[in-house]
């Protein structure tokens, strides 16, 4: 159903009720009019009748000839038709005509009663003149007079009051429509203007309210009750926004991806963290972004029984648990909720890795120390000097490495807990910190007149922990001696600062480390070679330290190799 304007539906019934009423206003008016004016007319025909009846004498009577003539008189004198019947129904005198010519009159409905001693009128067509005429008969005598008016008259007295009545019925009607007009119109504003603010409020458009301009008591409260119902809407809107705010902010926040899905699998939210590790597309089927088995298993329990699981999934080489859950009270949707676990997984291999390297590291000079120390003691001074002392030596070259070993984890452990202090950086030269390094590392290695060289820009310096800062070109060095024959040189070049940083880099001549080891060589205990490395009594932990030197200054450590032909170590400071 069309809705229709409000003067459109009320306008034309109205109107249409209006018109009838006066219609029917009007033809009743009218028919009570012409009534009344018949009923004065034989009134007045009465009244002269009478007076005809005592005006006429007996003698008229005896003569024809002057009481035609009389009536004749009182005809013209009365405007009236008037007619003199005897007792039998013939004419004997007519105002109008020759009542030779007449016909009988006794059967007339207005004669017949009066013959009979009763008056009576009526309006009837006139055989003798030709058109309608009001008739009113007396009893005079042992006849009849008759009186007439021609209804023409009346007619036109009734045509008269008919066009005045009909004039002020339309002005009435023209005035009744207007006031009409104007009082649909006082509802229809107020009216519209309400819509106009419903529209508004509908498209969450809470404007300040204005006057609807009414004075009618409805309208009025029509318009408090929208705004008030407005004023409500807006508490709530502003509740739900606050709330979406605070959901949304938590939802941005979380490192967890956050992906919503309806009854049929549709994606219809996800957060940014979801964005960044699925890029999911909104409407589109979760199948489309992740497709295990393991996770639609999930999806589909949850969805049946509303129990809320967990469990693990791998997507890309990523490491996510899972936690799936049904929102209370919706249809079929679900919540889930991605943890990228692949950092605690490699966290959980490290430290496996760590226990076991340790162990194993610790094993061995604890095993050399514990099996000669038993073997001095149960020879009970039987073992010959030279041979107990080469125990002795093997002991205590255990021992130390014994001692390096833990030196180094304790040196690791202090890099991983103390936070990068970088108020108590202070600018530190690098050259005579290098030389000082190779000093050291000279004696340790015992290679006095290995060719070391220093290039490039002897003034450099940095800011940062002088003492950290050795340490770490000590590890370098003594590696590259290590792992490189004592004839070949040992290069450490200071670039000049570059994009923000400043470059150190250990260049040896040795044995290279092959392209599968690069990537690892700076775990905890790994290492290229572990027969070579035992030998030269490293303990694996070195570029660890160097790797957590360098975060500690905000820097970064790098490799380039190549197997057979030596390595490069490059140790990045930011400016």
């Amino acid at each position: 159903m069309n809705p229709q304007p409000l003067r459109r539906v009320l306008y034309p019934g109205i109107v249409l009720f209006v018109l009838v009423t006066m219609v029917l206003l009007g033809g009743i008016t009218l028919r009570s009019t012409r009534n009344h004016i018949i009923l004065s007319s034989i009134g007045i025909m009465e009244a002269h009748a009478q007076l005809l009846v005592n005006s006429i004498s007996e003698e008229l009577l005896e003569n024809p000839e002057e009481l035609q003539g009389y009536i004749k008189k009182l005809s013209d004198d009365t405007q009236l038709r008037i007619t003199l019947i005897d007792d039998e129904g013939t004419v004997t005198a007519e105002s109008n005509r020759d009542p030779a010519t007449m016909d009988h009159h006794g059967s007339r409905e207005e004669v017949a009663p009066a013959l009979a001693g009763t008056p009576a009128s009526a309006i009837r067509y006139s055989d003798s003149v030709g058109y309608d005429m009001i008739y009113y008969a007396l009893p005079f005598g042992t006849g009849v007079l008759r009186t007439a008016l021609p209804l023409t008259e009346l007619t036109a007295s009734l045509r008269s009051v008919t066009m005045h009545f009909s004039a002020a019925l339309i002005i009435i009607l023209i005035i009744a429509l207007t006031a009409l007009w104007l009082v649909i119109s006082r509802i229809e504003r107020p009216l519209r203007d309400l819509a106009e603010r419903s529209e508004r409020y509908a498209a969450l458009d809470f404007s300040a309210p204005e006057s609807t301009g009414s004075s009618l008591l409805e309208v009025h409260a029509l318009s408090n009750s929208l705004d008030t119902m407005a004023d409500s809407l807006q508490r709530q809107i502003r509740s739900i926004r606050r709330q979406r705010d605070e959901l949304q902010a938590v939802l941005n926040s979380m490192s967890e991806a956050v992906i919503v899905l309806d009854a049929r699998r549709r994606i219809i939210d996800a957060n940014p963290s979801a964005q960044r590790a699925f890029a999911p597309t909104l409407e589109c089927d979760i199948t489309t972004v992740l497709d295990t088995q393991k996770l639609m298993d999930m999806i589909n329990s949850t969805a049946d029984d509303e129990v809320r699981r967990t469990g693990e999934i791998i997507h890309q080489s990523q490491v996510y648990q899972v936690s799936v859950t049904r929102l209370p009270g919706s249809r079929g949707f679900l919540v889930l909720v991605f943890n990228d676990i692949t950092t605690l997984m490699h966290l959980e291999r490290v430290r496996r890795d760590f226990v076991a390297n340790v162990s194993h590291e610790l094993k061995t000079p604890i095993t050399s120390i514990k099996g000669f120390s038993e073997t001095l003691l149960e020879a009970n001074g039987e073992v010959d000097q030279a041979r107990s002392k080469r125990f002795l030596e093997i002991i205590h070259r255990q021992t130390l490495r014994l001692q390096a070993i833990i030196d180094d984890l304790l040196t690791l452990s202090q890099l991983e807990q103390i936070d990068r202090l970088e108020e108590h950086h202070t600018p530190v030269r690098l050259v005579p910190l290098i030389q000082d390094a190779l000093v050291i590392c000279r004696e340790k290695t015992r290679q006095i007149d290995r060719e070391l060289t220093i290039e490039g820009d002897l003034q450099t310096s940095v800011r940062g922990n002088g003492h950290l800062i050795e340490q770490a070109f000590i590890n370098l060095i003594e590696n590259a001696m290590k792992y490189s024959e004592p004839s070949t040189p040992i290069t450490i070049s200071l670039s000049p600062p570059s994009q923000g940083e400043l470059i150190i880099t250990v260049t040896d001549k040795g044995y290279g480390i092959p392209p599968k080891d690069i990537q690892r060589i700076f775990e905890r205990f790994y290492r290229v070679d572990k027969a070579r490395s035992r030998t030269k009594g490293g303990t694996g932990l070195g570029l660890s330290i160097v790797r957590h030197i360098m975060l500690q200054h905000r820097g970064r450590v790098e490799v380039t190799s190549r197997e057979g032909y030596g390595s490069s170590f490059s140790l990045h400071f930011p400016l």
